[in-house]
């Protein structure tokens, strides 16, 4: 007898035990669709996946080419995760609906839905490193109990290398300390340290040019050979729009914030060794006038892994004895990273560092306040990611939808049903033949989505694991249900739009004694090189069946249900 005989026939001799306490817990409208679901053979639920996890269309999504509008994100888009990318695997328009802004310690932002989901730690559970998944309806609760809670921190960000034209070290330096305006770029410095890592790099990246003295600390980029041109830096300059950027206008341009993370790093050293401040505590500050350089600076340092906390004011100054206020806004940045010696060179400065006396442990946020704001269009996606998070606004951490497989875990775990079957049409390839590896590795990418549900509505992977070595979980393509019959299985068919009518009727013809199906689905996700094609026009026949709506059992070999349904749908091609 093989194992999963084994494994079935001992669970048909236990009897039925209570509900399981999962880690997801659902809403209000999914236990209502779980009870229709309980007393049906076969069961269509239609409309997108993870209904109500969604974003309002203007919140920014991370992308490893910087960030795009979720309103702009479409299937196949990659998007930044914890510790690398994911592909997005669906788009779900959720329309209008309520919206909440999610404010962080450090006052960074984002907006989503009452019922988005979000990984967060409780306090006191750091040493068990615990985590729960929540709504943020829950997390409101929480708020309102006094419980305070931190958001998993991001880590080093994965932005694709791109091209870039001046050093970003340079770069760092002339936003910092520079004057960009006309032809004359220059920069102020009274540390040899800095000059001669200036000097040092030109030598490798632009020979051509060399820095001369003006006069005390000021200093000009020029060409070794005057030839009336202007030489290639301040090309480089104007062609970034810094040309006419004074001290309270500066910014990073894009393509160094949404760079590789030595390119992000090697600038973050060269603004902090230029106006860059450690404290005697061993505290890391930037300071600068420029609002727009400010942002651009803490989301360098968020996409690192750390945390900024900003601080604006209207600094004083004296002249002819009077003590006067700067009309421009002055932004002090503390910063909050692990091993923040990596991001200065200029010795002192970095010696501080190293004799701190309290080491940076924690780089999390914690969330300080939930409240309502106005109504918005939103849309939630689908992400092949095992964790299901995604970077959002300010690189905070949320998740992405989980689909509803909580009936078939609850369904097995009170021994109604023996077995799990999952599968989904693999649309992108058509057949299993484009893909390298066996079976298992063709269908991975299309059922990693559905595992990683599994996983994180009952926290224990190595169990499931277990049940799917066993096939008593079964991870399996359409391809492969011609000539079988499951009873006493619950079997879900993800993303069936995608199926065409004659696989429709396939996949009801496999339904056994003592089962239920599944079909879960969307109209505005068909895949299908022929829309029309979609097994999602049939559903207004189907439903008009009794089978579709009632459980009625039989004893005999297949169900009832087939003779009525398959009928219907033999009409139709």
């Amino acid at each position: 007898m093989s194992t999963a005989s084994k494994k079935l026939q001992n669970i048909e001799k236990k009897p039925p035990k209570g509900a399981v306490k999962f880690s997801i817990q659902l809403s209000e409208e999914q236990k209502r669709a779980k009870e229709r679901v309980l007393n049906c053979p076969v069961n269509f639920l239609v409309g997108p996946a993870g209904s109500g996890k969604a974003q309002p269309l203007d919140c920014k999504v991370y992308t490893p080419t910087g960030p795009v509008l979720m309103g702009n994100i479409k299937t196949g888009d990659k998007v930044c995760t914890p510790g690398g990318v994911a592909n997005v695997t669906g788009i779900y328009p959720q329309g209008e609906e309520d919206v909440y802004e999610v404010v962080c310690s450090d006052k960074s932002t984002t907006r989503c839905s009452l019922e988005h989901l979000w990984t967060v730690q409780f306090k006191g559970d750091r040493k068990t490193e615990k985590w729960k998944t929540l709504t943020t309806k829950e997390l409101i609760n929480h708020l309102e109990n006094g419980r305070e809670f931190r958001l998993p921190n991001q880590g080093k960000v994965y932005f694709e290398e791109q091209s870039i034209d001046i050093d970003p070290y340079i770069l760092g330096i002339l936003l910092s300390e520079g004057y960009l305006k006309g032809s004359c770029k220059s920069f102020s410095t009274k540390e040899a340290f800095i000059l001669e890592k200036v000097r040092n790099i030109l030598k490798k990246s632009c020979s051509e040019i060399e820095v001369s003295h003006i006069s005390n600390y000021d200093y000009r980029f020029k060409k070794k050979q005057r030839d009336n041109q202007q030489h290639s830096l301040a090309k480089n300059i104007d062609s970034y729009g810094l040309g006419e950027c004074d001290s309270y206008s500066k910014f990073i341009p894009a393509v160094y914030k949404y760079n590789g993370i030595a390119v992000r790093m090697n600038l973050l050293r060269g603004l902090i060794d230029g106006d860059g401040y450690v404290d005697k505590k061993g505290r890391l500050f930037y300071n600068t006038s420029s609002k727009q350089l400010c942002d651009d600076v803490c989301e360098v340092i968020r996409s690192l892994g750390g945390r900024v906390t900003v601080l604006s004011y209207y600094p004083t100054y004296t002249y002819l004895n009077e003590k006067r206020q700067s009309l421009h806004k002055h932004y002090q940045i503390r910063i909050t990273i692990k091993e923040p010696e990596l991001y200065v060179t200029l010795p002192f400065k970095k010696d501080r560092l190293l004799r701190r006396k309290h080491k940076v442990k924690y780089v999390d946020r914690i969330v300080k306040k939930i409240q309502k704001v106005e109504p918005a269009e939103t849309q939630c996606i689908k992400i092949d990611s095992e964790e299901e998070l995604y970077m959002t606004d300010n690189f905070i951490v949320t998740h992405n939808t989980i689909l509803g497989c909580q009936i078939a875990l609850d369904m097995f775990f009170k021994r109604e049903v023996n077995k799990i079957i999952v599968t989904r049409p693999t649309v992108s390839t058509q057949d299993d033949g484009f893909l390298p590896g066996g079976l298992g590795d063709k269908m991975e990418p299309w059922l990693v989505p559905i595992r990683s549900n599994m996983r994180k509505l009952y926290n224990k992977p190595d169990y499931l694991a277990k049940l799917e070595a066993d096939d008593v979980i079964e991870l399996i393509s359409i391809a492969h249900f011609r000539g079988r019959s499951f009873d006493n299985a619950i079997i879900i068919v993800d993303e069936f739009q995608n199926l065409t009518k004659p696989q429709l009727a396939m996949c009801i013809s496999r339904l056994g004694k003592g089962s239920t199906m599944i079909f879960c689905g969307d109209n505005e996700q068909i895949d299908l090189p022929i829309r029309d094609r979609s097994a999602y026009f049939d559903l207004p026949k189907l439903i008009e069946s009794e089978y579709v709506s009632k459980n009625v059992l039989e004893d005999n070999h297949r169900h009832p249900a087939l003779k009525d349904i398959l009928k219907r749908l033999s009409n139709t091609y």
